[in-house]
């Protein structure tokens, strides 16, 4: 045993990196699909709302490519952004992508 958690910390950051798998190659595919999927939505499918009802298809959509092209930026540009506001709990990300809506309090 270990008389401190700083050796089992680096023990464990150890095994982390043992045990990664490897996804960035299904990626590309990935992506591929969704696009098709995409090609085929009507009208009034990219408007339906989705399990939430606070977001469309549309929304969903938008939200990956942003992440997609923002990575891209980060990646390849280096690009950054300040951020806008501290998050600092899962209600304050929910707050962040919805403005104006929040989780309700235990």
């Amino acid at each position: 045993m270990y008389s401190t958690g700083i050796p089992l910390l680096s023990t464990i950051r150890n095994l982390l990196i043992v045990f990664m798998i490897e996804t960035t190659h299904l990626f590309a595919p990935l992506d591929r699909k969704l696009i098709d999927l995409l090609k085929t939505l009507s009208r009034d499918d990219w408007n339906k709302n989705m399990i939430t009802k606070l977001w469309t298809v549309k929304d969903v959509a938008a939200h990956l490519l942003d992440g997609n092209l923002r990575m891209l930026s980060v990646a390849r540009d280096g690009h950054r952004l300040p951020a806008e506001k501290a998050i600092s709990s899962y209600n304050d990300v929910v707050s962040y992508i919805n403005p104006g809506s929040s989780l309700p309090k235990d």
